[in-house]
């Protein structure tokens, strides 16, 4: 039996005696916590129906609307999707609000160009080994948040592995982690942060064995990991996300996390892990190599002829190498490591030892 039960409209409910900011409470992790200011805002935003991004920008510092920025942002919705945009248009996308005194620029409308918000940013390091004891490289970036965007990608990419692949007389370049899951984390990470959380940035974080992207701000409410990757999205950003997706900078259909976390198993990696870490939301990206942990059942990945070959008999062969499986099959040594790592990946199949003198397990039963 599932029962569910849909969150309130009337949010933050709170204890009266001990008032609001004492008296509201949140569940997180396996304890009731006092719920700060931040999850305070967004607990009120969410229970008037609002999100930050589409609130009117209001700053006592005189930044505000130009006509620069409106032309810029309407010059990338041109190249990004063929449409003639115009002020009109970014009143459509909740971008801008008219008035009888011109244009109020959104929240939203200020993170996509001048971004004068300073937590709005994107911190990123590459730690030398499995902790953040020594720094390799470390930079921010900060600006409009499309341009955070590609410069936090590039950042990752720079410091992963490479490998290679001949295609007649062009050589292309294969990074260890595609590229695609790359980008829609980061991108998930800056669409659903929430801004409300003023103290904190998104922290991209690149260790030798996996890549962590952590964003401030529980999961909406009534929204669970399991729902995030089976559902529709639910967009805590929705003037953002709605921008995002007619730009084609994201998929729009709350499915991009799922993707992404697919094609790393497809790629042979192990499945990414999204943790709930007091009130951030940290998404792990696992390296080649990382030692694997099964977090998925092997009957979710079915064998395709080759890997069933391979695991057949290594299970009857056990102390044999990749090179021994791929003679006995006759097939490309390049092409049996690779199922061997697809397995290894998926769970089924284990090596203890050395290269040389270790043993192969399978550790999961699929057929």
């Amino acid at each position: 039996m599932a029962v569910e039960v849909p969150p309130g409209s009337k949010r933050p409910y709170y204890i009266t005696s001990r008032g609001i900011n004492e008296g509201t409470f949140v569940r997180i992790g396996a304890s009731s916590r006092i719920a700060g200011q931040d999850i305070l805002k967004d607990l009120m935003l969410e229970g008037s129906n609002r999100s930050f991004d589409a609130l009117d920008f209001i700053d006592e510092r005189g930044i505000g609307l130009s006509q620069e920025s409106i032309g810029r942002l309407c010059n990338f919705i041109k190249i990004k999707s063929g449409i003639d945009a115009t002020s009109i248009s970014l009143v459509n996308m909740g971008l801008l609000r008219e008035t009888d005194e011109g244009f109020v620029p959104s929240r939203a409308f200020m993170l996509l160009t001048d971004n004068p918000y300073y937590h709005a940013r994107i911190q990123c390091a590459r730690f030398r080994g499995p902790g953040e004891t020594e720094f390799i490289d470390r930079k921010e970036f900060t600006g409009s948040i499309i341009d955070q965007v590609d410069s936090a990608i590039g950042f990752v990419t720079d410091h992963l592995n490479m490998g290679a692949r001949i295609e007649g007389l062009y050589r292309e370049d294969i990074p260890e982690i595609p590229l695609n899951a790359i980008r829609e984390i980061i991108t998930n990470a800056v669409l659903h942060r929430s801004y409300s959380h003023e103290g904190s940035p998104i922290f991209v974080a690149v260790y030798d064995d996996r890549v962590e992207v952590t964003s401030p701000g529980m999961l909406p409410q009534g929204m669970t990991v399991e729902g995030m990757l089976s559902e529709h999205s639910n967009p805590r950003n929705v003037v953002l996300s709605r921008f995002f997706r007619d730009t084609h900078l994201s998929e729009g259909w709350g499915k991009g996390v799922k993707r992404a976390m697919d094609s790393c198993v497809a790629y042979g990696l192990r499945r990414p892990d999204i943790l709930e870490i007091d009130d951030m939301i940290k998404v792990v990206i696992y390296r080649a190599g990382s030692e694997y942990v099964p977090n998925v059942k092997a009957s979710d990945f079915p064998l395709n002829d080759l890997e069933e070959l391979v695991l057949d008999y290594l299970e009857a062969n056990p102390q044999d190498t990749v090179d021994d499986v791929a003679k006995h099959l006759g097939r490309p040594y390049s092409t049996v490591r690779k199922s061997v790592s697809k397995l290894k990946a998926k769970g089924i199949l284990s090596r203890t030892g050395s290269k040389s003198k270790g043993v192969w397990e399978v550790t999961h039963k699929s057929r």
